[in-house]
């Protein structure tokens, strides 16, 4: 069941990516959607685990801030750059 959810929800993101993409740049829609994306992240980590993320220190913070740039940030920008150029 959560595969048939995941696969619709791809779906679904293609087709809103796709027609959100037709009249700004991919990498302000990358940002935009960074931004909200991080807020809710934020939102959702605060509520369920307050004290682990206080408990955080900075080279934690570092590492993770390292890791999210490489992998999401820069797969977020290429997968809209492509829905921008093959649609």
């Amino acid at each position: 069941m959560l595969a048939i959810l995941a696969a619709i929800g791809y779906g679904v993101a293609r087709v809103f990516a796709g027609a959100g993409l037709q009249n700004i740049k991919p990498l302000h829609a990358s940002v935009i959607s960074l931004i909200f994306g991080w807020l809710l992240a934020l939102v959702i980590t605060l509520i369920f685990q307050f004290n682990a993320l206080i408990s955080l220190t900075l080279t934690d913070i570092g590492w993770l801030d390292i890791i999210g740039l490489l992998s999401f940030a820069l797969g977020r920008g290429f997968g809209f750059l492509g829905n921008k150029v093959y649609r």
